[in-house]
């Protein structure tokens, strides 16, 4: 699916939004397998690009799954994983409309931070370096 969406978002991201598919995808992401949770990042990604994947609230309702799937991601040693999963997450802060709130409980909210300390004390600077654009994300949300 992320390889059709790479040549043509414009023709199939409103179809796979309109059908429902992130929240499929958003529930894949408790997989241990990397390869597949790197490929759910990556597809999920491209899904940011369109404004639907935020009115149909896809993100309320995979917020909680994304979180818990890089919280389990920081505690393997792929770089890319967690590069491509806090370059999601602060896709996802970044792009949220305003008044549509994303973290429903406190818990979750709680998680996010936790995540992102753990990566801002990454080894690769690449990955500190996209927690720490998800963090200014992050903060910008929630100040």
């Amino acid at each position: 699916m992320t390889s059709i969406l790479v040549h043509s978002p414009v023709q199939y991201a409103p179809a796979v939004v309109y059908a429902d598919i992130p929240e499929f995808l958003f529930e894949r992401l408790c997989s241990t397998d990397e390869i597949l949770v790197w490929s759910v990042y990556s597809c999920l990604l491209l899904l940011t690009e369109e404004k639907r994947f935020f009115s149909k609230c896809h993100t309320i309702y995979g917020i909680e799954s994304l979180v818990r799937s890089l919280k389990e991601t920081m505690r393997v040693n792929n770089v890319e994983v967690q590069k491509q999963g806090l370059l999601l997450f602060g896709e996802i802060l970044k792009r949220q409309p305003i008044g549509i709130k994303l973290f429903m409980n406190f818990t979750i909210w709680h998680e996010a931070i936790v995540v992102l300390r753990e990566a801002m004390t990454s080894c690769s600077l690449e990955v500190t370096t996209e927690a720490a654009n998800a963090l200014a994300a992050f903060l910008r949300v929630n100040l």
